[in-house]
């Protein structure tokens, strides 16, 4: 069964077959951002008068695998003003580790996961 979605070095920039990861990571968060202003709200009626800081916390990142750059992309599009942060670790020993390959930057698999959220 053949994809729509390919691998972004083999298209051309005016390719109309060409996968817009920025467009849909975009179209992601502005549908997460309805979850975002909830919870900073419900955090804000906790603590009247201030402006309540959300940390989350994600223990052993590697883990997340494909999702953690998914989600990192997705996260790329919160607004800067957001007091909402993120931190994540893991005990791998190698950070090259989280980094993905040259030639996987844009793999098919991160194409159809990113798509089908």
């Amino acid at each position: 069964m053949e994809s729509e979605f390919y691998c972004n070095s083999h298209r051309g920039p005016n390719d109309p077959n060409r996968y817009d990861i920025e467009t849909e990571s975009k179209l992601l968060f502005e549908g997460a951002q309805v979850a975002v202003d909830a919870l900073m709200a419900f955090l804000a009626n906790l603590f009247p008068g201030q402006q309540p800081l959300c940390v989350t916390y994600f223990d052993e990142a590697h883990e997340l695998e494909m999702r953690f750059w998914i989600l990192l992309r997705v996260l790329s599009h919160q607004h800067l003003k957001t007091m909402m942060w993120y931190v994540f670790m893991g005990t791998k020993l190698s950070i090259s580790y989280f980094a993905p390959t040259p030639g996987n930057c844009m793999s098919l698999n991160f194409a159809c996961a990113l798509a089908s959220h």
